[in-house]
């Protein structure tokens, strides 16, 4: 498997924001927009990318980390 920079950057890029919009990417890029898309989908189905997702300040839940935490559990048993 081979990256190059725009690859890096694209990932340093989601890293920072994973809700980032293509075009928003393309344009820190320095890319168009399907250019963009079509590097992240590589980068997918390459395995490079697993997934996207929110990091969540569990300090500021106070009482919902209880919760959190169960549902969390709940969905890893499934």
């Amino acid at each position: 498997m081979s990256i190059d920079d725009v690859d890096r950057r694209l990932i340093l890029l989601l890293m920072q924001d994973g809700r980032q919009s293509f075009r928003r990417l393309a344009r820190s890029l320095g890319v168009s927009t399907p250019t963009a898309k079509a590097r992240y989908d590589r980068l997918v189905r390459l395995g490079l990318i697993k997934r996207v997702s929110a990091i969540i300040d569990t300090s500021m839940l106070n009482s919902v980390n209880a919760l959190l935490y169960i549902r969390q559990t709940m969905y890893r048993m499934q």
